[in-house]
């Protein structure tokens, strides 16, 4: 029993590292980041993105806040 709880634990402890490992690559595979591919869809889309709403989608989703 006790080889059994040991050899599922270190199945578990791989999947978990390796579904971490995959995760983080998935969502640093795009080039960018949220904003910036957000403005060109909206650029796509036909709507004019100034310097002003630009700066005010910064404030909105906390870009250039540090979090201690």
């Amino acid at each position: 029993m006790k080889q059994y709880l040991l050899r599922r634990l270190a199945i578990m402890l791989v999947s978990m590292f390796a579904l971490s490992f995959v995760s983080f690559f998935i969502i640093e595979l795009p080039p960018g980041d949220y904003l910036s591919m957000y403005i060109k869809q909206l650029e796509l889309r036909g709507e004019k993105v100034d310097e002003a709403r630009i700066a005010t989608l910064k404030i909105q989703y906390g870009y250039g806040q540090i979090f201690l």
